[in-house]
């Protein structure tokens, strides 16, 4: 991986500096209309087919009247998040965001060990000035996590959103403490071998205050990727999540194009939202950009003026930090720099005005090249995207789905009042057919790689007493305390935000 930042930190910068000189006269589009203003007769032919706009009998029937879809947009956040090691507040936004709207699951979900329905949310647009929805996704539930849903809430003069997480079984959904020190500057050495992956550093709040835990190597999980501990800001103070395990792209789920509405038609009795248009994360890759402190976009975001809003090219953004995508990447094409290669010089070209770029909307999408939809109807999916199996959901499957979900709505709700339920989250244990537990297997987690040695020459683990509970693990030579959980579990290794990276 440290190869593969060594190879493109050059053209990273070239990248950057091409960016704002080519790109300077390409300024975000001008505003669409607002919720509740009719659209233009020009707006109107992106609209999709209408159809009755009460509910979504059935998935075959595409997209409600008065519904755009997008062509880019954010990723949800439940499917993946750039790392920070502290989340601080980005632009507070002045308009009020709508309450979360009902939607219901397509019909049709991906496999995997335990996927589950995460509700879609209210994301700001910069380009309507108003809020996007950003739709709900196919999720394989982490193992041994659950999601905490995020949420806006009001500030002095607007509102900001507290991002949703992934919590370890026994964290409390919302573990606050004080704001953390700056994170210290790691040189990340060179690694002792292709078959290792960084660990960034972190700090935790233990009984003794603020103590800081050293980056080092260790070894991969094939198929996986390392999330590291992050706190996000709230009203309340810092919410800590552990770091963790979580399944390598391809295989975490599925997600679903973001849309804006003509209306507010959440407010007719009887009327939801039933995505339809999905996502195929094999070909984003080349258009996957990131902005810190909101999340991953995808899609066309090329132009000084989103640089100036944050937008930075993901595969350029992961060469000067630790990104989970990124790293798990370069360690998954170790062995083939053509993929890298092909990121750069795609987007080159779109900057240089040589290569079309993704189209903005629905319509748009469908007149690009073949290599730029990203966003295809549900049905459509398995001729563009061979490696995600979809699977009908049975009526008694939908059952347990729909309540998971339904309970995350009236959180997500009671959270956009200021009401704080006592369970701000799902374990999902309705499902009886399902588990999130860890079973190890021959994995040894969190082992610390040491220079020119293999598996054979991983520090031994240490066997201590944390919180009441009995944990194995590896003590970090600079830190009393205990590496990766390898299965996600997380853990509290001191008092509030003291657990594993």
């Amino acid at each position: 991986m440290n190869t593969a930042i060594m190879r493109f930190s050059a053209l990273a910068l070239a990248l950057t500096m091409g960016w704002c000189l080519a790109l300077g006269s390409a300024q975000p589009p001008s505003p669409m209309p607002k919720t509740g203003q009719p659209p233009t007769d020009a707006q109107k032919q992106n609209i999709p087919t209408p159809i009755p706009d009460a509910a979504n009998p059935g998935d075959e029937q595409g997209a409600q009247a008065g519904v755009h879809v997008e062509n880019r947009g954010e990723v949800h956040e439940a499917f993946a998040q750039p790392w920070q090691a502290v989340v601080n507040p980005t632009s507070i936004i002045h308009k009020q965001p709508p309450d979360p709207i009902t939607e219901e699951p397509p019909s049709q979900r991906p496999a995997g060990k335990n996927v589950q329905w995460i509700p879609g949310y209210w994301q700001w647009s910069d380009d309507r000035k108003d809020f996007n929805w950003i739709s709900g996704v196919w999720r394989d539930m982490p193992e041994g996590r659950h999601w905490v849903v995020g949420h806006w809430v009001p500030v002095a003069d607007g509102y900001y959103r507290v991002l949703g997480h992934w919590a370890a079984q026994q964290e409390p959904d919302f573990q606050y403490v004080t704001k953390p020190p700056e994170a210290k500057e790691e040189q990340q050495p060179a690694a002792p071998d292709q078959n290792a992956v960084w660990i960034p550093g972190s700090w935790f709040y233990t009984d003794n205050g603020w103590q800081w835990r050293n980056g080092y190597y260790t070894e991969p999980r094939d198929g996986y990727v390392w999330q590291p501990a992050s706190y996000y800001w709230s009203p309340n103070g810092y919410i800590f999540t552990s770091g963790y395990w979580d399944y390598d792209p391809y295989r975490r789920g599925l997600l679903f194009a973001p849309v804006w509405f003509d209306q507010p038609y959440w407010n007719r009795p009887g009327w939801f939202y039933r995505p339809f248009y999905a996502l195929d994360t094999a070909r984003f890759w080349v258009s996957l950009f990131v902005r810190p402190g909101w999340g991953y976009y995808y899609g066309d975001w090329y132009g000084r003026g989103y640089l100036g809003l944050g937008f930075r090219p993901w595969y350029a953004y992961g060469q000067g930090r630790y990104d989970p995508l990124f790293a798990y990447q370069s360690w998954n094409h170790r062995n083939d720099p053509g993929f890298f290669n092909n990121i750069r010089t795609t987007n080159e070209a779109r900057i240089a005005g040589t290569a079309s770029l993704p189209g903005r909307n629905l319509q748009a999408g469908a007149n690009v090249a073949a290599e730029n939809r990203l966003v295809v109807p549900l049905n459509q999916m398995h001729t563009v995207n061979a490696n995600i199996r979809l699977q009908t959901v049975t009526a008694q499957e939908r059952t347990s789905i729909m309540t998971n979900a339904q309970m995350l709505h009236e959180h997500s709700m009671n959270l956009s009042h200021g009401n704080f339920p006592a369970n701000l989250s799902t374990n999902l244990r309705g499902n009886a057919g399902a588990s999130t537990s860890y079973h190890p297997g021959t994995f040894q987690p969190g082992r610390e790689r040491v220079e020119g040695q293999g598996t054979q020459g991983l520090q031994p683990g240490a066997q201590q007493r944390v919180e009441g509970f009995q944990q194995v693990a590896p003590i970090h030579p600079s830190f009393g305390g205990y590496h990766p959980s390898g299965g996600g579990a997380g853990g509290s290794g001191g008092n509030k935000g003291g657990g594993h990276h």
